[in-house]
């Protein structure tokens, strides 16, 4: 009986090993992205011509050798996939050249190690380690190579910087825009400053598809000043962010920065003042004609 015993724990504990070794390292996003990944390469065996194998299944395509080169082709169809097309479908051509503009080196890298880690995932027998370190080599190799025969770069996207002006301009404009739902733009005018003074994406302040977190009141602090007179001057803000892109649900390891910001001390500054906008909106000093009510408790979330 004892003996049993062993062998049965002895066999739980290497499948238990086994499975370990299936779970992609990282948080529960990038796990998400590894599947992904894998139900799209298996997708993309369907269809005929133009699917990986020819959409053709002969049996053992799991096996190291087969298994990496259907990876490999997987990665051309992928870059070819992703070709930039102009809105009237034309492709579009690197200017000063005739050559045609598909996705990044960096994206195609980040396609790469995902193959990587599907071939040790789904390779069946499993990889030794020799097999592993050949699969990963070619995978690499052919990186390589089709980044050189598609004229892949890494192309810094243009960026567009918001000055202090262009933004009194836009709050200026939305409370220009209305003479009854000021609850309303006072609300959008919190969400464009806190945007303004952060730098944030979307998804750190606003629920999405992907992710039901956003801003909460928990994350705003309001600090009173006083000017030299000591009248009350206005409200600084200590805005902390937590929900960072490629870090949700990683609560072992969480990401939080905050943001201090001052209150303006110039009149010419006021649309600028995010303690004042944060304040009317969470406090519902000001309600709009649609009878929103006002009180003197804010609620949980941040409701942009």
């Amino acid at each position: 009986m004892e003996e049993a015993k062993r062998s049965v724990d002895e066999e739980m504990r290497t499948r238990l090993f086994e499975i370990s070794r299936l779970i992609p390292n990282g948080t529960h996003r990038a796990a998400q992205r590894h599947y992904a990944f894998a139900e799209s390469f298996i997708s993309a065996h369907e269809g005929g011509r133009g699917a990986v194998g020819g959409g053709v299944m002969v049996g053992r395509e799991r096996e190291a050798e087969s298994l990496t080169e259907r990876l490999c082709e997987y990665l051309h169809l992928r870059v070819l996939k992703l070709k930039k097309l102009s809105e009237d479908g034309a492709p579009v051509l690197r200017e000063g050249s005739n050559e045609e503009v598909y996705m990044s080196k960096r994206s195609l890298h980040l396609l790469q190690q995902y193959a990587a880690k599907l071939l040790e995932m789904m390779a069946y027998p499993p990889l030794s380690p020799v097999q592993a370190y050949e699969g990963r080599k070619l995978l690499r190799s052919y990186e390589g190579v089709l980044c050189a025969a598609m004229g892949l770069r890494d192309e810094g996207r243009e960026k567009m910087a918001v000055y202090p002006e262009e933004m009194k301009v836009l709050v200026e404009e939305a409370m220009g825009g209305t003479t009854t739902a000021w609850a309303w733009v006072v609300e959008a005018c919190a969400l464009y400053l806190t945007f303004f003074y952060t730098g944030a994406r979307p998804g750190l302040l606003l629920t999405s598809k992907a992710y039901d977190e956003y801003l909460q009141w928990e994350g705003v602090k309001f600090i009173p000043q006083r000017d030299e007179d000591g009248d009350f001057a206005g409200f600084d803000v200590v805005v902390t962010l937590r929900n960072w892109k490629g870090r949700h649900g990683n609560d072992a390891q969480p990401l939080i920065i905050r943001y201090p910001i001052r209150t303006v001390m110039r009149s010419e500054d006021l649309l600028l003042d995010l303690g004042v906008f944060l304040f009317s909106h969470g406090s519902g000093a000001v309600s709009s004609a649609r009878g929103r009510s006002t009180t003197s408790s804010m609620p949980k979330r941040v409701r942009m």
